[in-house]
């Protein structure tokens, strides 16, 4: 039995979403191996942008391919990747730069909305330039999973009260490991579901 276009999309921008998290997680340390260079030094910050862009413009590609729309569906989706790469390489460097003393209400409006905005972004744009009848659904499914994906990635600091701060350190950085990669993994997931859904078509 064929798998519907909403979960094989899903599994193809999760798949796809590896990618842009490597890009994204590798991004600082290809920034200060380039600062050790004279020759390279200069494009350092440059390269910190890039790198995840072009992680995320792989990414989208993949997923669009799933849709069945042929080359629209793959240059609308690495379209909204170079957004969402964009946005996030933006974002991402506020968040891993927490100290746990930042308030819980403020760190959770601007993680979920940051998030959302992002991926809702790029979702819009995809949608824009294959099919606008699904602007809105597939905005808003983005949205959602980049909602979702900020509240995983948050979940640590939203352990303090827990005393997460005490536990030991092995445990705390395979919790921040962990909601680190599922964060960025969830928006994806949830929005590729959507763009399927919304726009694929049976393969």
């Amino acid at each position: 039995m064929l798998a519907s276009p909403s979960h094989r999309c899903a599994v193809a921008f999760l798949r796809g979403g590896l990618l842009a998290t490597v890009a994204l997680l590798a991004a600082p340390r290809a920034g200060a191996l380039f600062h050790r260079s004279a020759w390279l030094a200069p494009v350092a910050g440059a390269a910190a942008v890039l790198l995840p862009v072009a992680g995320f413009a792989a990414a989208g590609a993949f997923g669009g391919a799933a849709l069945g729309r042929g080359r629209a569906g793959v240059r609308a989706f690495a379209l909204a990747g170079v957004v969402w790469g964009l946005l996030m390489s933006m974002a991402w460097p506020q968040l891993t730069g927490l100290t746990g003393r930042e308030p819980l209400p403020l760190l959770a409006a601007f993680a979920l909305g940051a998030w959302a905005a992002a991926f809702a972004a790029g979702g819009a744009v995809a949608a824009a330039i294959v099919d606008r009848r699904a602007l809105l659904p597939v905005a808003a499914g983005f949205a959602l999973g980049g909602a979702a994906g900020a509240a995983i990635f948050i979940a640590p600091s939203l352990a303090a009260p827990l005393g997460y701060a005490q536990w030991p350190p092995l445990v705390r950085l395979l919790v921040a490991t962990v909601t680190s990669i599922a964060g960025l993994l969830a928006p994806f997931g949830i929005g590729g579901a959507a763009a399927g859904r919304r726009m694929g078509r049976e393969g």
